[in-house]
């Protein structure tokens, strides 16, 4: 038998004899040592962990407060927000009366751009209502004084403030040119 022969069989033989490699794998062995090495968490693992899984994380006492109704009282408040006392939450917003309001009341009393532009122009009419009508005007003479200041900070604008007049297409002023690219191309022309 030739020597590569040989070195095959005895090679076979050896992986033959050898146990699954899954068997002896020792990523298994780990697995098996960190289960058997865990314990069950303790109560407060249990909110801590629920609060970082279900909120932003927890705030300063929201630890003891999950532990003093219970893990599962918690949940089922979060899961039926009806429930959830709001009483600080709406005593807060009592400063902001706009909160209260209807999406149309929002709509009316607090005009969208689209809509301001539509009543500077004319297409929709300014409502007779006099706290809305003063809302409307507010905000059309705001929107005119950023029209205007735009206006004033656009490139061709300021060009035509300082007397000099640009060359169009170009960004340019004809002195800032060079004397060759005001002559047409002779090869161009061809």
């Amino acid at each position: 038998m030739p020597l590569t022969s040989r070195l095959v069989a005895l090679l076979l033989a050896f992986l033959t004899a050898m146990p699954p490699a899954d068997a002896a794998s020792p990523h298994k062995q780990g697995k098996q040592k960190i289960a058997a090495e865990s314990s069950p968490l303790t109560e407060e693992q249990r909110v801590l962990h629920a609060l970082n899984r279900l909120t932003f994380g927890p705030r300063p006492g929201d630890v003891q407060l999950v532990e003093k109704m219970g893990l599962q009282r918690w949940i089922d408040l979060q899961l039926n927000p009806a429930k959830i006392d709001d009483s600080a939450l709406d005593a807060r917003l009592s400063a902001y009366p706009a909160m209260r309001l209807s999406l149309h009341d929002l709509v009316q009393r607090f005009p969208s751009p689209a809509m301001i532009r539509a009543a500077d122009r004319g297409r929709l009419p300014i409502p007779g209502n006099p706290i809305e009508r003063a809302i409307y005007r507010n905000q059309i003479a705001q929107f005119r004084a950023r029209q205007e200041k735009k206006a004033e900070q656009s490139p061709s604008n300021v060009v035509a403030k300082q007397g000099e007049t640009a060359i169009p297409g170009t960004g340019t002023q004809p002195d800032q040119m060079a004397p060759d690219t005001m002559q047409p191309d002779s090869a161009n022309e061809m």
